[in-house]
């Protein structure tokens, strides 16, 4: 945050799926919230724009697990 930096980061078999502009629509929406001060808000709203894309190409299948936490991380 006091970098005013923000990075969407997709692994290769993601992003060799999905067109580059899902993931500036969701840096856009995550950005409009990020300016008015609503951090929360702002990654929902990227999640929101993702997600649906996500689940076309990678549904999730009923013996899935959880591979990374589910959190926030902040480099």
């Amino acid at each position: 945050m006091r970098e005013h930096r923000a990075e969407i980061v997709a692994d290769e078999a993601i992003a060799d799926k999905v067109s580059p502009d899902v993931w500036g629509d969701a840096m856009a929406a995550m950005l409009a919230q990020l300016k008015q001060g609503r951090t929360a808000d702002g990654m929902i709203a990227a999640v929101q724009k993702v997600g649906g894309v996500l689940s076309e190409h990678f549904p999730r299948a009923e013996d899935d697990r959880n591979e990374l936490p589910d959190r926030l991380i902040e480099l």
